[in-house]
């Protein structure tokens, strides 16, 4: 996978993203709640993200923001659907 992030966790990339693009906050209550994940979960996701520096922690905002990377890679995935299957990793590579 290039070494991205795993595709469990680009699938909440994608939520993210939609959060974002909705205007409702991307903090880790709104991505654990909409998500469905676990807080031990959701904080593995979290650090893949920010490790492939496909997300960042917005201080004023208090809330996770995609970089342009993030973007332009979770733009390229399908539409974030929460009873849905984490990503094949086929899917992640086409992203």
């Amino acid at each position: 996978m290039n070494g991205l992030a795993q595709p469990h966790a680009l699938h909440l990339l994608r939520l993210i993203i939609e959060l974002r693009s909705a205007d409702i906050p991307s903090d880790d209550f709104w991505l654990g709640t909409v998500g469905e994940r676990d807080p031990e979960q959701l904080a593995a996701e979290l650090a893949a993200l920010e490790g492939d520096q496909l997300i960042a922690w917005s201080e004023r905002a208090q809330q996770w923001t995609p970089t342009l990377r993030g973007l332009a890679m979770g733009l390229n995935l399908p539409a974030f659907e929460p009873d849905a299957a984490p990503f094949t990793t086929a899917e992640a590579e086409c992203a």
